[in-house]
């Protein structure tokens, strides 16, 4: 079912009253990196939203745990670096630092579709080491504007609350 160009999934990770804002297969088999939320008010209010990874049905991570939470624990970033758009949104859960990203690439003549360039989720420890890194190996299925208002700002990055807005900065 589609509700105002977000799927609505009877089944699958978001269940039946949540759209998936964020989605891709990944490298490893069988896995998906998805990110739920439930629509409030049509295209302005999110709730309940939740990064999940796993198998169809077999999730093995769900952050947070109580949807309700998910406005104020995921964070929400994006930004131009030269010819690169990147998006991204950010939770800790423990003493683990999960990044999900998707990177656009822009030629003078020819703009990539956002979500075309390589995508997936890195984890960190406490101390900023890479302990993985899971690629999708797909385009993701992303609505960076619904993902923006379904989260919280990232102002542990760098650009602090310019990098929420609905324009991206640029960064020289």
């Amino acid at each position: 079912m589609l509700v105002t160009g977000v799927r609505v999934l009877a089944e699958g990770p978001c269940g039946d009253d949540r759209s998936m804002l964020f989605s891709c297969e990944t490298a490893r088999k069988d896995r998906f990196i998805t990110i739920c939320a439930r629509e409030v008010v049509q295209g302005k209010t999110f709730a309940d939203t939740q990064y999940i990874f796993g198998r169809d049905g077999q999730p093995e991570l769900i952050y947070p745990s109580n949807p309700q939470d998910g406005k104020t624990r995921l964070f929400f970033s994006h930004r131009w670096k030269g010819d690169d758009y990147t998006v991204s949104i950010r939770f800790v859960s423990g003493a683990y630092t999960y990044r999900v990203t998707s990177v656009s690439h822009h030629a003078e003549s020819n703009m990539d579709p956002a979500g075309s360039g390589p995508a997936g989720v890195e984890v960190t420890d406490a101390t900023g080491k890479r302990v993985a890194r899971i690629e999708c190996i797909e385009r993701p299925y992303m609505f960076i504007d619904y993902l923006r208002l379904a989260t919280a700002c990232d102002l542990a990055q760098p650009l602090g609350s310019a990098a929420c807005g609905e324009k991206p900065p640029v960064v020289k």
